[in-house]
């Protein structure tokens, strides 16, 4: 008798992974390279342990099925991705990148997220990324 083995998910495979392509994407060939190292070093190990902190509250993948939603928005638009919950198709973490200008200081992207403990009313800082004193394009560019 043979046991039939099920490959696990594993929570790089379906969260982590697909979470950075489509902050690149939405970076664009514009913004991407000259954000990449910060966002690599400084952010994207931040969204990673929101993800993580996530999964283990919801019970884990082998519970939840968990999965990265949403296309990221282009122009000025904030959204990054989201996190759901495929079995009720309810976001649990929302990733946003707001472009702030500061008098002084020129274009900053301020990386936060939005939970559904909350209502998506709070915004959970993630970090900064200084641009420019130049205008930036526009996401997906």
């Amino acid at each position: 008798e043979r046991e039939t083995f099920e490959p696990s998910l594993s929570i790089e495979d379906v969260l982590l992974h697909p979470a950075k392509e489509l902050a690149y994407l939405k970076f664009g060939s514009r913004i991407g390279p000259v954000i990449q190292n910060e966002f690599d070093s400084n952010i994207f190990p931040k969204i990673e342990e929101v993800i993580q902190q996530t999964v283990a509250s919801t019970g884990g993948l082998e519970n939840r099925m968990l999965a990265i939603s949403e296309y990221p928005s282009g122009d000025y638009a904030e959204k990054m991705f989201h996190v759901s919950d495929t079995e009720n198709a309810k976001d649990l973490i929302r990733f946003h990148v707001r472009t702030e200008k500061r008098p002084l200081d020129g274009y900053f992207y301020n990386f936060h997220y939005h939970t559904a403990e909350d209502g998506f009313t709070v915004h959970h800082s993630l970090g900064d990324i200084h641009w420019s004193k130049n205008t930036p394009p526009k996401w997906l560019s």
